[in-house]
């Protein structure tokens, strides 16, 4: 595909994260999605809903 063309399928979000971010922002939000996981995981062992860890959270800023 010549580079002045557009694609009628779009680009891939790997396509467009490597256009709009750094290195080192690539490796931040890559740590950030590891951070969320490992959270997720861990409510869903505890059986924490969302919801509920919400809440606990807000009692514990009062």
């Amino acid at each position: 595909m010549a580079a002045n063309t557009i694609d009628p399928n779009g680009r891939s979000w790997e396509e467009v994260r490597e256009t709009l971010l750094t290195p080192e922002e690539r490796s931040v939000s890559g740590l950030r999605v590891a951070m969320m996981v490992e959270l997720i995981k861990a409510r869903a062992e505890q059986g924490i809903s969302q919801k509920n860890w919400r809440n606990s959270a807000e009692l514990a800023n009062q």
